[in-house]
């Protein structure tokens, strides 16, 4: 951005820094929410650092998120989401490609986890080929297959420890269990099967999706094999649209606001902007609906 404003951007930011990063956000065509977002994290640094910037509150920039959040509602944009039917859709097209069986494999257990963990991409997938960050990146480490005792009977889990999610500053430790289920969806079956077929040693600190090659797997590979397996699709589906999947399936259902909010870990009522058309910490209650949901 500075490049291209001929800004030098430093602390504390003044009106033509945060004007020149505001209007370089809205020219991406990034969303209102996105840049008050980033506002806020500009707001943090300050405070970290110990500065103080009247900028941020600059009366034309609220002018213009105002505008843009405005012409925003008078053109809304459909938003995908990933339903049982699409998943079985992408399994069954997923395997007339030509796509190495152990590829396959890798990318049906992470579409299994997006999907029955109400997951972001980014909570499992590194966002660039050649590094990622320890510190958000999902490690081998982070997953651990677990037998739980639900009173009834014992069910095996995929545990996977998220860290750095969105929501961490209320609910720091989150653990998603993702349980089996013994149908053509199950997560716990999906993770298996690929480990099953891994060879050599597995390290804890590396990733946990990666090629065999192991490279990393990414979100914009997992996003063109979607629009490649789902090409019919229009809005395109990416790993976006798993989040609220299982949310909005219950939704038609009559889950309670308490279980929704519990599926993607949502700590006040932003559920409702991800329960369309229509985890748990404690998904045992939830355990027979998952079994029998149907196309």
């Amino acid at each position: 951005m500075g490049r291209e404003s001929g800004i030098t951007y430093s602390l504390p930011m003044n009106k033509d820094m945060v004007r020149g990063i505001v209007g370089a956000l809205i020219k991406k065509g990034r969303k209102s929410s996105t840049i008050l977002s980033y506002m806020s994290s500009l707001k943090k640094i300050h405070e970290v650092e110990g500065v103080r910037s009247e900028a941020l509150e600059d009366s034309v920039v609220k002018a213009a998120l105002r505008g843009l959040k405005n012409r925003e509602s008078l053109t809304p944009v459909p938003r995908p989401v990933m339903s049982l039917e699409k998943l079985a859709k992408a399994k069954m097209n997923l395997r007339k490609t030509k796509m190495a069986g152990h590829k396959k494999q890798v990318v049906w257990a992470a579409m299994t986890f997006l999907f029955f963990g109400s997951l972001r991409g980014s909570e499992l997938l590194s966002p660039r080929k050649d590094q990622y960050d320890p510190v958000k990146t999902l490690l081998r480490k982070d997953v651990k297959l677990v037998e739980l005792n639900t009173g009834k009977e014992v069910v095996r889990t995929v545990q996977l420890t998220l860290k750095a999610p969105k929501t961490s500053k209320r609910n720091p430790n989150q653990v998603v269990e993702l349980p089996e289920l013994g149908e053509w969806y199950c997560p716990v079956r999906a993770y298996q099967s690929w480990q099953r077929s891994r060879k050599g040693r597995q390290l804890g600190s590396q990733p946990l999706f990666t090629w065999r090659d192991d490279t990393l797997v990414t979100m914009e590979e997992m996003n063109t094999i979607l629009a490649t397996i789902l090409a019919e699709e229009d809005p395109p589906i990416t790993t976006r649209a798993f989040r609220p999947a299982l949310p909005s399936i219950l939704a038609r259902e009559g889950a309670t606001e308490e279980t929704l909010k519990s599926l993607g870990r949502w700590t006040s009522r932003t559920y409702l902007h991800y329960v369309r058309e229509g985890r748990s910490a404690d998904w045992r209650g939830l355990l027979l609906q998952l079994r029998n949901l149907r196309i």
